[in-house]
């Protein structure tokens, strides 16, 4: 059988990846079928499968080519299409509309395809992790995989909440701790979202392709871009890509990037106890030591300046697809 060519990770080139599209989908499709269903969206939504199917491989900034120990527990809400996953040495498959909970320390992958083909499919999957919860929108088609910023909530109610609602399984109290859970979500704004928002190009004197590219480096801030990407988003040649915002904005694309990355992190290292690999990973990066170099640049410090010396933080492997495997 031919090796299969990894799909590599693009953000979202509209804004069905914007933190307001993931916070509809919660309020308006999520929160009323547990309303309805309760915890069974998440616990009787999927059919185990064939043997036939193929693990469908991945690069999002590292390679995604074989399943790993799951870390962190996930809930996973299909809104499209469909989507083969696997644990624990079995095959599943998931229909639009519903849901499925991948508890830790089971063996997961989260794509697969049959017969070489890949199934279409778009969800949105939380993360519930020690200080809180990391939310991601996903979309596969046949020829991309695209996906959304790791939105992090710093809101640690949310372990909480889940343990609870994990205790009190299978009794009705538990549907209604699961809802509290996700209403909480919907209520609440992840780390950096003022600086994501703040997009200047907003303003109506910057020329569109300008507008087009720093809105598409606001969607995909955390995901590792190219030059050509950008100015193939934003219909320009990379040199001319390059004089916009020389002209405009007295900086290139790569430095905007670097600084909204930056900003972001600072934010996180403020807010949060996550370890500095975390960090790096949230903000695009895929070295801790590329990070902790352009932060040194950005404010003369390193990023663990800012934390307590007698602090040990919590890297519990928040970067779902890299740190958490095994």
């Amino acid at each position: 059988m031919a090796r299969l060519k990894p799909l590599t990770a693009t953000p979202f080139e509209n804004a069905d990846g914007e933190w307001h599209r993931i916070v509809d989908v919660i309020t308006h499709q999520i929160l009323p079928s547990l309303v309805r269903d309760g915890s069974q969206l998440f616990l009787s939504s999927f059919q185990p499968l064939g043997s036939d199917l193929q693990f469908s491989p991945l690069v999002d900034g590292f390679k995604v080519l074989r399943p790993r120990r799951q870390k962190l527990p996930e809930f996973i809400y299909l809104l499209s299409g469909q989507r083969y996953l696997w644990m624990n040495g079995r095959w599943f498959g998931l229909m639009a509309g519903r849901g499925v909970f991948v508890p830790e320390q089971v063996e997961y992958f989260p794509f697969g395809m049959a017969r070489g083909h890949l199934s279409p499919c778009d969800g949105v999957s939380l993360i519930v992790h020690p200080e809180g919860g990391i939310l991601v929108r996903t979309r596969l088609t046949e020829a991309s995989y695209q996906r959304s910023a790791h939105f992090f909530i710093p809101e640690p109610s949310l372990m909480r909440r889940y343990k609870e609602w994990f205790q009190r399984l299978p009794s009705r109290t538990a549907n209604e701790v699961i809802v509290e859970l996700f209403e909480l979500l919907s209520r609440s704004q992840p780390i950096g979202l003022k600086l994501i928002s703040m997009c200047p190009a907003q303003k109506g004197d910057f020329p569109i392709a300008l507008r087009r590219s720093i809105t598409f480096l606001h969607r995909a801030y955390n995901i590792p871009i190219t030059a050509a990407q950008i100015a193939r988003y934003s219909f320009v040649s990379e040199a001319q890509l390059y004089r916009l915002f020389k002209q405009w904005l007295g900086m290139s694309p790569y430095d905007y990037l670097t600084n909204l990355r930056m900003q972001i992190a600072k934010e996180f290292l403020e807010r949060t106890h996550l370890g500095i690999a975390d960090i790096a990973f949230l903000v695009g990066y895929t070295s801790r030591s590329m990070f902790s170099l352009n932060f040194c640049k950005a404010f003369g410090f390193f990023p663990t300046a800012l934390r307590c010396r007698n602090y040990h933080a919590f890297n519990p492997l928040t970067a779902p697809m890299k740190f958490a495997r095994t």
